[in-house]
């Protein structure tokens, strides 16, 4: 008897299997489309791209997704901006799309007048033997330009554009012969108006490549920037852009210091920067450079140097702190942009006469006492720009593992703020003061 039963179970299990198998075979998975994201929204902080609720690509300002791959179909799309607190995230955006069987499609993230305004360009499959190039307009604050991809030393007057484009739109599909080339961007229509002039980048027989225009942003040095993206994404600016350098004069002793670069004494960088206080900021060619401090007029002391790598296009900051004999310059990529809901704070330490110090930003009122701090620094040193939700805190240093020196002094932090505080010796021993920047005072 049971073995009836079990062979009758098995004869029902292969006769559903079989039916299963034929209805498998009968059915054709949807062509694929190709998808690349680019996150171009310069007031937003880190986004993620989804695909109805999946999460396809997490994306910071200015990158581009790897190619990511879906059937065709009719999708809702959804982007999400990271709140400043890191833990939670805020939807910015929605949109729907239908993707056409074996197609491909480029999106870039924009934001016009404070709203989510992706820009969706749709191509047909490529099948040239050259190179395939396009270009979008993905900068809501610029005006229409005209597009050039043309071998060094063919300037814009000389030949006809590729096309020209205006915010939200985009040439498609123009062939290049395998090569080097440069982008020139020009006012549209006017050739003679050049706007950027990219250096040289090289194009290869079977790739697609795809060129973004975007908008300048505050941590930038130039007036416009162009994501290239192809097997290696990366960006294009105007040839003639260089990099910025900012000098915090941190020193204990109070005085003025000269800033020298790559050992030319014949002038100061900057001269005499006042004790407790910020330089102006000043263009500086990028790469690799020494900084040298010297006591104001006084070559014949150099205090300390240091190379340091500027990026093309970025802002930097050096702080010159220590007590005399002692000085240190320390250094970094000043990170100005503003993110909308986000409030940035750079910590600085320049209070020599105190061991190392924890910096506190809290709601009013908070108790310390079993609170430790993620901000510590010795002296001289800084940090990055450190992301808070807007709104009303309490300043206040800490010795590590000992009294509070400085504070608790009010502030108010707003969105998109930019900030920077510097603890100096205070006036009174075994206290710090506080000197202020950028949004604080400006």
């Amino acid at each position: 008897m049971k073995s009836r039963t079990l062979f009758a179970a098995t004869a029902a299990w292969l006769l559903v299997a079989s039916v299963i198998a034929g209805c498998e075979s009968g059915r054709e998975r949807p062509p694929a489309v190709t998808v690349r994201v680019l996150h171009a929204a310069p007031q937003r902080a880190t986004v993620n791209f989804l695909r109805e609720q999946r999460n396809e690509a997490q994306l910071e300002y200015r990158q581009a997704s790897a190619p990511l791959f879906f059937d065709a179909d009719e999708y809702d799309f959804n982007v999400w901006a990271l709140d400043a607190t890191g833990d939670s995230s805020s939807l910015i955006g929605s949109f729907s799309r239908e993707l056409v069987p074996d197609n491909r499609y480029f999106i870039a993230l924009t934001e016009a007048a404070g709203e989510m305004t992706p820009i969706v360009v749709e191509v047909e499959p490529f099948s040239g033997s050259s190179a395939e190039v396009i270009a979008i307009h993905a900068a809501p604050s610029l005006g229409p330009m005209s597009v050039y991809i043309e071998a060094d030393g063919i300037v814009p007057s000389s030949v006809a554009a590729a096309g020209s484009i205006g915010f939200g739109e985009s040439i498609q599909s123009v062939e290049r012969e395998e090569g080097t080339y440069r982008l020139s961007l020009t006012e549209a229509d006017n050739p003679a108006n050049v706007l950027l002039t990219s250096g040289i980048f090289t194009l290869e027989d079977g790739q697609s490549y795809i060129f973004a225009i975007l908008d300048p942003t505050e941590d930038s040095t130039t007036s416009m920037s162009v994501a290239f993206i192809g097997p290696e994404p990366t960006l294009l600016f105007d040839e003639s852009v260089q990099s910025s350098l900012t000098v915090v004069n941190a020193a204990a002793d109070g005085l003025p210091r000269d800033v020298y670069i790559d050992d030319d004494f014949s002038a100061p960088l900057l001269a005499a920067v006042p004790p407790f206080d910020r330089s102006a900021d000043t263009p500086v060619a990028f790469g690799g450079r020494t900084i040298s401090v010297t006591p104001a007029g006084d070559t014949g002391v150099v205090e300390d140097d240091i190379t340091a790598s500027l990026t093309r296009s970025r802002h930097h900051v050096a702080m010159i702190g220590g007590d005399p004999g002692e000085l240190t310059v320390t250094f970094a990529v000043d990170e100005r942009r503003r993110i909308t809901g986000h409030s940035r704070i750079a910590f600085m330490n320049g209070a020599t006469q105190l061991g190392d110090l924890e910096f506190f930003l809290v709601p009013p009122g908070t108790d310390l006492s079993q609170l430790v701090s993620t901000i510590v620094l010795d002296a001289p040193a800084m940090t990055a720009r450190v992301t808070f939700p807007p709104g009303e805190y309490e300043l206040i240093a800490r010795e590590e593992d000992g009294p509070v020196v400085g504070g608790p002094v009010p502030v108010t932090l707003s969105g998109g703020g930019i900030y920077a505080v510097l603890a100096t010796n205070g006036a009174t021993p075994g206290t710090v003061d506080f000197v202020y920047f950028d949004d604080f005072v400006d």
